[in-house]
């Protein structure tokens, strides 16, 4: 399991993926239910990923003949990213300033004759925390 203790707060801007992440803390675990000031439900994050034929056609030779496949390490990162940046901003969108019990989940999927593509779902339950627990 990832650890994911903590992002930390407000808003941050992410150049590279030209998105906006509200940060809040996120927990892989539980939290003590005596920190908790409101729970808000359940929040999920999802991001689908697709490389292209022609990369995925590389792959699959590096696959062949063996290595580390720096296309998919790199598909799977990005899909894992926003998809907890989505997230992320749900329980921000709710007034929470935590998510706890964070699981990722990755799927790969492949359509016949397509390029490779990757779900990646992160949920949990948004909460907000009281005033100085973290």
């Amino acid at each position: 399991m990832l650890d994911l203790s903590i992002i930390g707060k407000g808003v941050k801007r992410y150049p590279k993926m030209g998105v906006e992440m509200a940060e809040v803390y996120l927990f892989n675990h539980g939290v003590d239910p005596g920190d908790i000031e409101q729970s808000l439900g359940i929040v999920c994050g999802l991001c689908v990923y697709s490389r292209n034929a022609i990369m995925d056609k590389l792959a699959r030779f590096k696959d062949f003949i063996g290595g580390k496949i720096g296309t998919y390490e790199k598909l799977v990162r990005q899909a894992v990213e926003h998809s907890i940046n989505d997230l992320a901003q749900q329980a921000a969108d709710r007034g929470a300033n935590a998510v706890v019990n964070v699981t990722i989940e990755l799927t790969p999927t492949a359509l016949l004759s397509e390029g490779t593509q990757i779900c990646a779902l992160a949920y949990g339950t948004a909460v907000r925390l009281k005033e100085g627990v973290y």
